[in-house]
């Protein structure tokens, strides 16, 4: 395997870098141009702690970010572990598993931070 350094730089606290192999991405501001698909705020608990994912009020799971398409520059749908992993759907949303992913996993998990982030700010 090929190792890459990976730098995740902030800037006057008003501008997130990833740098990775795919090039940079200016961070904010530039996730909520990516929300997709999101749950009813009224079906929800909201997050107990700023950057955390809100739950479900029916079972109290947190709701999971998807890629569609398996996409790193595709939108983020908000979705139930059900719908996002449950008996079916793995295949269906994740149609090249086992391939090699196209998504950086920690500038996705950073992307997710900042996600989450932005819905605790914006609820009500």
């Amino acid at each position: 395997p090929t190792f890459v350094e990976v730098y995740n730089l902030e800037i006057e606290d008003n501008e997130n870098y990833y740098v990775t192999e795919e090039g940079v991405l200016v961070h904010n501001g530039y996730i909520s141009d990516r929300k997709g698909k999101t749950i009813n705020r009224d079906e929800l608990n909201k997050p107990t702690k700023r950057g955390n994912a809100p739950t479900f009020k029916s079972d109290g799971t947190s709701v999971e970010i998807h890629h569609r398409g398996q996409n790193p520059e595709g939108p983020f749908d908000e979705m139930h572990w059900k719908e996002h992993r449950g008996a079916g759907n793995d295949a269906i949303n994740h149609p090249n598993k086992g391939s090699a992913s196209k998504i950086d996993r920690k500038t996705f998990k950073a992307q997710k931070l900042e996600y989450w982030r932005e819905v605790f700010d914006d609820w009500d």
